[in-house]
């Protein structure tokens, strides 16, 4: 038999109207909801030609009251980040299908995220793994945005401590990820790491993100004293005047 590994949701409901003959049956209206403890997805689409998968329209709303509800579906514990909010829309173009739309928010006391994304080719998306030349003829455009108070409270609400790491500050960063050519480029992340009496900021850029060749990098850091440091160092330092650095 075939074994789900995951468990099913405590609602599922399906509501679909169909018109046309069998050399071309078009799916008028559709509309899935699926409901559990903190979950609810939306789903709604049309096709025009089912046989050809032709005229396909999708769309999709969840709400996610809080990552950990996920678990059940995942087969794996999840950390609790806060809310999860996603909207998106697939399309069919021609022989391939093109993601319109794609709108991520998690909204946490650790963190809170964004992500805004359109992808013009999945089909090719799928196959860069095989062909990272791929990259180029999907027309990856993604953008993402981050803000934590507290990298050490981010990585113990995530379950990702390993070792005990120091109270290194608040971090943003915000980064933009395309297509170009033959390749998938980081053409702007930037970050902001500050704690008092430190700020560090870096711009990172990387031609061919998959390859991991032509990265640009620029590191500043700014210190009101040494003695800011000594909570690294479990040593005290002297009272000095500031400190840049320049990478």
């Amino acid at each position: 038999g075939v074994e789900i590994p995951v468990e099913m949701p405590a609602s599922f409901s399906l509501k679909s109207t169909a018109a046309g003959s069998l050399e071309q049956l078009a799916i008028k209206s559709l509309e899935a909801v699926v409901k559990d403890e903190g979950v609810d997805v939306n789903l709604t689409g049309s096709v025009a030609n089912v046989i050809k998968l032709s005229g396909v329209e999708g769309n999709i709303q969840a709400l996610v009251h809080d990552t950990a509800n996920l678990s059940k579906f995942a087969g794996i514990e999840l950390p609790s980040l806060g809310s999860l909010n996603l909207q998106g829309q697939v399309v069919s173009e021609g022989e391939t299908y093109r993601l319109n739309s794609l709108e991520l928010d998690l909204d946490g006391e650790a963190v809170k995220a964004q992500i805004h994304a359109a992808i013009k080719d999945l089909l090719a998306l799928a196959s860069i793994a095989e062909k990272p030349e791929s990259s180029g003829a999907a027309g990856i455009d993604a953008s993402f945005n981050v803000d934590t108070s507290s990298v050490a409270e981010l990585v113990r609400a995530a379950s990702l401590e390993i070792v005990e790491i120091p109270e290194i500050g608040a971090l943003q960063f915000e980064g933009h990820l395309g297509s170009y050519e033959q390749s998938l480029a980081l053409d702007a992340f930037n970050a902001v790491l500050t704690r008092d009496g430190v700020e560090t900021k870096a711009a990172v850029t990387i031609q061919d993100v998959i390859a991991l060749s032509g990265v640009q990098a620029n590191i500043d850091g700014h210190l009101d004293s040494l003695s800011v440091l000594a909570d690294f160092t479990d040593a005290e330092l002297p009272e000095t005047g500031p400190w840049t650095l320049s990478v």
